[in-house]
């Protein structure tokens, strides 16, 4: 099968980048999965790992630069670059919102998801076997204290965010008068003398 006249004039080196995206891939997978064991959490860690991998080796983007006097583009040099990291952890947290809860088969070779009604994870998906703790209540088991009483970003849509933080619960206003170093100056030699002034400062708490 001969190439197209486009084909003919892309030297790339595609080749070769791909040996270099299978190479990482590769020892990725070395440096990351666990060697040898085929219990249940070895197997999800294996899976979610390559799920890792492959957000980041099947969304490789290809970047083209033209080469030539004129503007048709009659030669041209093309290159795979890697994603984004924005890009790849935005996709990443996507898969984490909608992971799967799976089990393992009695063999230890096979994923399978909890709900029949729920189709079998690919290989880009997360899974998991143990549901996460409750953070937003205390839980001594696990050594969670919850988040009742922690101080928040009222403006924050972030972690540290009230709405987020305070898991719905609400959250509350405290105003607090504190005494504070104010017109410090310098004073020869050598010492910085400052002055006590009374400053307002808020503090938003979770119910």
């Amino acid at each position: 099968m001969g190439l197209d006249e486009a084909e003919r004039h892309d030297f790339g080196r595609r080749g070769c980048q791909h040996v270099y995206t299978q190479f990482g891939f590769d020892t990725a997978k070395q440096f990351m999965d666990p060697m040898g064991s085929r219990d249940a959490k070895a197997l999800i860690s294996r899976h979610n790992n390559k799920a890792g991998r492959l957000a980041v080796k099947n969304h490789m983007e290809k970047k083209c630069r033209c080469h030539g006097l004129s503007q048709t583009c009659q030669m041209k040099t093309c290159w795979w670059e890697l994603p984004a990291f924005r890009s790849v952890s935005d996709r990443i947290k996507t898969h984490f919102d909608g992971a799967v809860k799976v089990y393992v088969d009695n063999k230890g070779e096979r994923i399978i998801a909890e709900e029949s009604t729920v189709k079998p994870p690919t290989e880009e998906d997360l899974v998991y076997t143990t549901r996460s703790p409750d953070f937003c209540n205390s839980e001594y088991r696990t050594g969670s204290l919850g988040t009742r009483g922690r101080t928040c970003n009222e403006t924050s849509q972030g972690t540290g965010g009230c709405e987020l933080l305070c898991c719905g619960r609400g959250y509350e206003r405290t105003v607090i008068n504190e005494e504070v170093n104010c017109r410090c100056r310098f004073h020869w030699c050598c010492e910085v003398r400052c002055k006590k002034c009374k400053k307002e400062r808020v503090v938003f708490t979770c119910k």
